[in-house]
């Protein structure tokens, strides 16, 4: 639940909660059901597809995959 709204926070930058809320099942869906420990291990190449098919930054994405690697410290 915690890695979901580090995730959510982060998407919200620039944005408003509502717009951010209404994306919250893609974002599910691209980040593996918010578990970190799949997140963490996303490759270059994962990243940029996530970035491409649910129209998420690649900094933002690569940001996620950071916090995942973060959080399993």
């Amino acid at each position: 639940m915690l890695f979901e709204l580090l995730i959510l926070s982060g998407a919200q930058v620039g944005s408003d909660w509502t717009s951010t809320l209404k994306k919250r099942l893609d974002f599910r869906a691209a980040f593996s059901e918010f578990d970190a420990a799949i997140v963490a291990n996303l490759t270059d190449k994962q990243m940029i597809s996530i970035s491409s098919e649910y129209g998420i930054e690649i900094s933002k994405v690569r940001g996620v995959v950071d916090n995942a690697n973060q959080i399993l410290q």
